[in-house]
Order: structure tokens, then C-alpha cells, then sequence
């Protein structure tokens, strides 16, 4: 986040200032009675401070979310971690899908992406994991379907990762700020 004072009319006591963050700007009239700004800034000071806690929260509050985007949005389309397309189901792995009882529970038709379902153990056994450095999903299966195969699953790729911060962190970090100005 990048905040910028721009024009300044000391005459009419006054201050355009804008709050640009990932590219979107936001322009604020602020007049210059340093008795009330001195309250917003403490306000905002105060307010930042609590940010690495609202965005963990919101994490934690929509960890279903954050699990369906990894489930369905990119393992579900066959993709790992890096976007990139793990592979196809051979006809071989089709028929053995046919004759296996129970039955895994999601199709293995020939030539469409892996979708990381069998039994239901690696999606069943996935969580969120929150920490100051930001969030990880584990899985108990996790590091045995890595080996396999040879690359990481279980982070949400930049694209989905960007689609969860617009989604879930940003409009809550925007929220605290708001609400913490708005006790003023």
C-alpha cells in the first residue's frame, strides 16, 4: 500500500492525498486541522498494527474457500502448484478405474487431467495452515503424491493465490482500515 500527498492549498487549508494499492486509487479531501488529523493518523497507526492478524483471520474464516479454489480450480483441472498440467488419465488407468471396487470417487476417463481423487484421503485429510509468513495446505498424502508426481501440489497457484487476496485478505484489511476510521 503507497500513500502519496499530492496537492496541498495552504491557502484554503486543505489536502488531496491518494491510497494506491494494487493499482487501484483512491483519492481522500482531507482538511489540515492537525488537531483531527493527528487523530487519523494514530487511528491508522493503530489499525495497522492489527493488520497481520486480520488477514490471518480472514484466512482461518474462509479456509473452505481457499480449499475449494485448490480443489476444484486447479487440482480438479489436473495443475499443480505452478500452473503447469500434471497429466492425463491412460486408457489402462480407465479400465482399472472400471473394475475397481469401491469405485474412486471421481471418473479416470482416458486422456482427461488427473484430478488427485481416489479414495478421498489427500482432499478429506487437506487443512489450512496459518503462520505470519502467510498460509500452507497440508494433507497427510501430501508429500507421498509429491514423490510421485515430482512436483508440489498443494500450494494454490500464483493466478488462485492472487483470486484469494482479492477475494478474502484485501476487502478485510479494507474493512479494519475503514471501520477504524469510522469510530472517529
Amino acid at each position: 500500500m503507497e500513500i502519496q500527498c499530492g496537492f496541498r492549498d495552504s491557502g484554503l487549508n486543505f489536502e488531496l492525498v491518494s491510497l494506491k494499492s494494487r493499482g487501484i486509487t483512491t483519492a481522500f479531501l482531507i482538511l489540515l486541522d492537525m488537531g483531527l488529523i493527528q487523530k487519523y493518523i494514530s487511528q491508522l497507526e493503530s489499525a495497522s498494527g492489527q493488520l497481520e492478524m486480520v488477514a490471518i483471520r480472514a484466512v482461518k474464516d474462509n479456509q473452505d474457500f481457499i480449499l475449494s479454489t485448490l480443489k476444484h480450480d486447479q487440482l480438479g483441472e489436473g495443475m499443480d502448484s505452478f500452473g503447469r498440467m500434471v497429466g492425463e488419465y491412460a486408457a489402462k488407468t480407465e479400465e482399472y478405474y472400471s473394475k475397481r471396487k469401491p469405485l474412486p470417487r471421481t471418473p479416470k476417463i482416458t486422456g482427461s487431467p488427473y484430478n488427485f481423487e481416489w479414495t478421498g484421503k489427500f482432499f478429506d485429510g487437506m487443512k489450512v495452515k496459518t503462520s505470519k509468513e502467510g498460509f500452507e495446505i497440508t494433507s497427510p498424502s501430501k508429500d507421498d503424491l509429491e514423490k510421485i508426481f515430482g512436483t508440489k501440489l498443494t500450494a494454490l497457484t500464483k493466478e488462485n493465490l492472487d483470486f484469494v487476496n482479492e477475494k478474502v485478505v484485501i476487502p478485510a484489511l479494507y474493512k479494519h482500515i475503514f471501520d477504524a476510521m469510522a469510530k472517529l
